[in-house]
Parts: structure tokens; sequence; C-alpha cells
């Protein structure tokens, strides 16, 4: 009968679960839109970064073609200036034979005016002959393309330019440009002066723009610029770290590409622009590296603002959901809980309470159908409880005779085991005696019945191991599978058996010694005189591996699930016997493991059986 608390409970019970069949359709809905608008938010931010950030890199590679635009102008410009300085440059070199160490350098810079450098590289690569204190025996071999390229115009025939570029050791601003001499042996080099180029160098201008980008990209940290030589441009800290710019010489600049490169210690990302301003007719490459630092804090806390939003608007949707069914539930289950209580009422014995009707139709007809039941239920309530009675007194009478039977064939299986046995003692002691007294055939058939004796004994003990196999119903423990296995081999004094011991526990009982006496025992049996019995344990994850093999005749592959049945042994069913392997196969399988026939040696069932059990590890 229901209690009190019963009835409470249950009421709450219909109430949860009619909240819970509401919120869990709409919670989920919730939480569908709150992760789609999440995601759209989080989609929409990433895309606007992006955008910014490739505005801020379409920017900087404008603004420096810009500037190179306009340096390129007036560096033009500069170039017929050079070439007719070289005029009175060849006219002394072929004044002086084609020896450049008869040249006064002096007298030409003047005679050319101040504002250049005269240089004389010869085939080597290195300057020879310079007005620059310093600058002779500057060698260009190392500098691979700049040397090639001097070579091609050395080799060549005709005036050649360079751009106005940035000395990375001096840092000033120069301009140089080179003629062969007729005998191409040297190359005349007349370099303007820095303090003649230094306002022109527009890249010093390059740090004006990072305000401005940094005003308009906020993910933006900083920009610095570099040339090919990894000098920085533009800033007044000449100096870079080693392993920088060893990473734009290597990598940024030998490959001549872009480079994104993400460290997620700082919460950065670095793009390294490589814009390409190289021009074949010049030897010097005045590309640029950009290098802009992006910071990733500014869109992951916006993120994090975005994605808090919207889990304060689904909180709070869900809360609202969640009072909103309260009330509802509350309104729709009052009616209810009215019929839960007259029918625990009528549950609890009462069958001639009525349930009360709401006024909601579908609760009024079950209503209806509830008190048709059971008015039923009362009309048959007292049938079933006078069958009741008689089917009660009918199960006491079977169950006591039942009882009275079993105890009987128990008694009288004892009695016949024990009487028996006593009966199988004294012929033995009677067979024994008289195979002493007689020879020849009537001594083979003395043993013959001694054996026959021997083997209703071997019957009787299997029967009565079958039934502690059936009534024990002992609790599985660790037993020590070595001892048992050396305890059953000292049974079987002239049989020949190896045995490779192994330190192994399993889940048995005291039954565990029945299963390798039956297996020794029938491979003693079937192999004869000389034959060898092996047994073998080998651990495997949480079970060990047991083999028992013999060398006996060994069982064909379409007998050998047959011979653990009850009372067969081969292909030929014999009343009495055969229930030493069915005893080894129920002990296995009430240790929870498996056993299966298999061949001594795969592939002939001549050379004798093989039979391997899995018992559990203790």
């Amino acid at each position: 009968m229901k209690t009190l608390q019963d009835y409470i409970n249950q009421r709450r019970t219909l109430f949860s679960w009619t909240l819970f069949a509401f919120l869990i359709v709409v919670i989920p809905i919730i939480l569908i839109c709150t992760i789609s608008g999440y995601s759209a938010s989080s989609e929409q931010l990433q895309t606007s970064m992006k955008l910014l950030e490739q505005n801020s890199e379409e920017g900087v590679r404008m603004a420096v073609n810009s500037a190179e635009e306009n340096l390129r102008i007036y560096d033009t410009s500069l170039d017929r200036r050079m070439e007719s300085a070289f005029v009175p440059f060849l006219a002394a070199y072929s004044r002086s034979g084609g020896d450049p160490a008869s040249m006064d350098l002096d007298a030409i810079r003047r005679e050319i005016g101040d504002s250049m450098d005269l240089h004389i590289i010869n085939s080597e690569g290195i300057i020879e002959y310079s007005t620059v204190m310093g600058e002779t025996g500057y060698d260009f071999r190392p500098l691979t393309k700049f040397y090639s390229d001097i070579t091609n115009i050395r080799e060549g025939s005709s005036f050649s330019a360079d751009h106005i570029v940035r000395d990375e050791n001096t840092g000033e601003v120069r301009k140089f440009a080179y003629m062969p001499t007729p005998d191409h042996k040297y190359l005349l080099e007349l370099g303007l002066a820095p303090e003649m180029l230094g306002k022109y160098d527009s890249r010093v201008h390059f740090k004006e723009l990072i305000p401005e980008l940094r005003s308009l990209n906020p993910f933006l940290e900083h920009i610095r610029f570099y040339d090919t030589m990894a000098s920085p441009i533009g800033i007044d800290n000449k100096t870079v770290e080693p392993s920088r710019k060893e990473f734009l010489k290597e990598v940024i600049i030998r490959e001549r590409s872009d480079r994104e490169i993400i460290d997620p210690t700082s919460g950065t990302m670095t793009k390294y622009l490589f814009i390409d301003l190289a021009d074949r007719d010049y030897a010097s490459d005045r590309s640029i590296i950009a290098e802009m630092v992006y910071s990733q804090a500014l869109i992951d806390q916006k993120l994090r603002d975005t994605l808090t939003v919207h889990l304060v608007i689904a909180l709070a949707a869900i809360l609202m959901s969640i009072v909103m069914s309260y009330l509802a539930t509350g309104y729709i289950n009052r009616p209810i809980r009215k019929i839960i209580s007259d029918v625990d009422t009528i549950a609890r014995g009462d069958l001639e309470h009525e349930v009360s009707q709401g006024r909601i139709e579908e609760l009024r007809d079950l209503g209806g159908s509830i008190n048709t039941m059971v008015a039923t239920l009362r009309k048959k309530n007292q049938t079933i409880n006078d069958q009741n009675e008689r089917l009660e007194e009918r199960v006491a009478k079977r169950t006591e005779e039942l009882t009275e039977a079993n105890g009987q064939a128990n008694l009288y299986l004892d009695i016949m085991t024990h009487d028996i046995n006593n009966t199988n003692a004294v012929s033995l002691a009677a067979m024994d005696l008289l195979s002493e007294e007689l020879d020849g055939k009537a001594r083979d058939l003395a043993d013959l019945a001694e054996n026959s004796v021997h083997k209703s004994v071997r019957i009787i003990d299997n029967v009565s191991t079958i039934r502690q196999i059936l009534k024990r119903k002992d609790k599985l423990r660790s037993v020590d599978l070595d001892a048992v296995i050396r305890t059953e081999i000292a049974h079987f004094p002239g049989t020949e058996i190896t045995y490779t011991p192994g330190d192994f526990t399993v889940y048995a009982d005291d039954l565990l010694s029945e299963v390798f006496s039956n297996l020794i025992d029938n491979s003693r049996k079937f192999m004869g005189p000389g034959g060898i019995i092996t047994i073998s344990a080998e651990g495997r994850d949480d079970n060990v591996m047991i083999l028992v093999s013999d060398t006996g005749p060994g069982v064909p592959d379409s007998d050998k699930e047959e011979i653990f049945g009850r009372f067969t042994k081969g292909e030929t069913p014999k009343s009495g016997r055969g229930l030493g392997l069915y005893i080894v196969r129920s002990l296995v399988e009430k240790y929870g493991g498996t056993i299966r026939a298999d061949d001594r040696v795969a592939g002939q069932p001549e050379e004798g059986l093989a039979i391997r059990f899995i018992l559990k590890r203790a």
C-alpha cells in the first residue's frame, strides 16, 4: 500500500516530467539560436578583421609603390648628369694608357665636380682605386648577384646607372653609375655624395604611414620596413636582432615571397610582405619587406564579450521558459493531480471510491473509464481471491511432495554409492588375491574383471563429482594452479608426464583437481604404454592458457566437438562411460573459461590429442 510520501513523490514526478518535456523542446531551440547567433557574430568579426588586414596590406603596398615611383622619377633625372661625368673619367683612362695607377682621381673629381666620388673596380670585383678613404680593397664577390651584374656591365660597352640606395654599413643614401673601360679590364664607378641625395630618399617617410594605418586598423600593433639587406628603413633604431635578420635574409628575401607567422605565446600574428621592386636594368635590388604585427588580444576580447552577451541572453531565456513552463504545467496538472489522488485511494484497496471527473473533456472521459474499470475489478476481485487460495494450497502440497522425493532420491544415491563402493572394494581385494593364485588365460580373465571393477569405481566417482558440480554453489577463489597440477601428476606414478611449471593463480574451487585428474586419466587410457603426456601453462593478459596433450591415437576432426558430451567417447556411444571430459568441460565453464580439442601436431590428428582451455587469472 502506498504511503502519503509515495503519493507526494508521484505527483512531483508527474509535474517534473511535464516540465521536463516542455523544457527539452524549448532549451535546445534557445541553445541553437544562441550558438547560431554567436557563430554569425564571430564569423562577421573574423571577416571584418580579415578585411581590415587586407586593406592595411594593400595600403602599405600602394604607399611603397607610390614612394618608389616618386623616387624613380628623380632617380632617372640624375642618370644623364652622371653619364656626362664619365666623359672626362674615360678620357683620363685613355691618356693613362689603361694604367689606373697613373691617373689623378682627385683632379678628375675636381674637374667633374666635388659632388661625385670616383672608384675603379678590377676584373676580380675589388675596388682597386678610390677617392674615398677606406673604400680601396672592398670586395664585391661575396655579394653574388651584385658581382654578377657589375661583371656583365664591365664586359659590356654601355653606361649603366643604379638606383638610389642606402648603404648598409653607413646608412647614407647613395647613387652609383658604371661605365666599362674600352679594354674591359676595369669598371669605372661614380657615386653621388650623400648630402646630395638624403632629402630625396622618400623611404624615410615610411614611418609616417604607421600612425595612419594603426588608426584605421585597431588590430595592427606596429609596422616595420626592411630593405634587401635586412636593414630597417625609416626608423631611428638601426639595430636588428640577429635571429630576425637571419630569418629575413634566409626566408623572406631568398624566397621573395610573403610569410605569415603565428605566435600563440604572445597572441600575435606577424605578416611579412615582400614588395618586389627589383629592376633588371639596375644592379641593386630596392625591394621592401614590410613587417606587420597584428594582435589577437582585441578580437579575442570582443569574441569573449560577444559570447558573454549571448550566454546571458540564453540564460535569461531559459529562466523565463522555466518560470513560464512551471506556471503552465501547474495549471494543467491540477485536475491530473486530483485523478492521481483518487487512483491512489483505489490502489490502496478502496475499490468503492470513485474518480472525480474534471471540466476538461479528455480528463472526464479518463475518469469515467477508470470508474468502469474499477467496477469490473470489484466483480473479479472475489473470484481471483478464491482462485489464489486454492492455488496456494496446491503449490504448498506439491512443493512438500517434491522436497520429500528429492530427499529420497539423494538418500538412495548416497546409499547406492556407499554400498557399491564397498562392494567394489571387496571385489578388488578378492581379484587381487585371485590374480596372484592364477596364471595364463585364467589370470588374464581375472585382470579383465579387476579392470572392469576399477572402471565401475571411476564411474561412481564421476557421478559423485557431477552431483557436487550441480549441488555446490561455492564462490570462486584464488587457487594455486601449479600446486594442483603437481598433486595430480603424483597420483599417476607409472605415467610419463612432462610438466612446464608456471607461477599462476586462477579463479576456481576445490574441484579444479578433477579437471587435471580426468584429462591425465583420459590420455593415459588411450595412448597406451610408452606414451607421453605434456602439460604447460601460459599467461595471456588476464587469462591463463593451459595445454594438456598426449601421444595417443588422437581424435578425428569430425569428433572433436563431440568428445565433451555426456556418455560419449569418439564415435561410439557407451552407456555408463565417457563422463570424464564432460566433467572437465562443466568445471571449466563453471570457472568462466572455455575449452576446445586440437591436434597435438597441427593437421595430423593421428599424432595425438591436445586439450586447450582458458582459466581466469586471479
